[in-house]
């Protein structure tokens, strides 16, 4: 069982790119947030809404809160 929210958005849209699209950034970046298994700082202190964006082009199927979810303490 995986529990990177970062991979489970990368899966279930078919590739980093689809992702990058979807959020605005570059396919490097998604790659970094995947790695880390976290999305960037910006993402939980309410700068950023990658998450949002991730969630409305999944139809829900993605949750805010699930994909929020930091499995890293950093």
């Amino acid at each position: 069982m995986n529990d990177n929210p970062v991979l489970k958005a990368v899966t279930h849209f078919g590739g980093r790119t689809e992702v990058a699209k979807i959020t605005g950034v570059s396919y490097m970046a998604v790659k970094k947030w995947e790695q880390n298994g976290c999305f960037p700082r910006t993402e939980y202190t309410g700068e950023t809404s990658y998450a949002e964006k991730l969630s409305q082009a999944s139809e829900g199927m993605l949750l805010v809160n699930d994909l929020l979810s930091r499995t890293n303490n950093q």
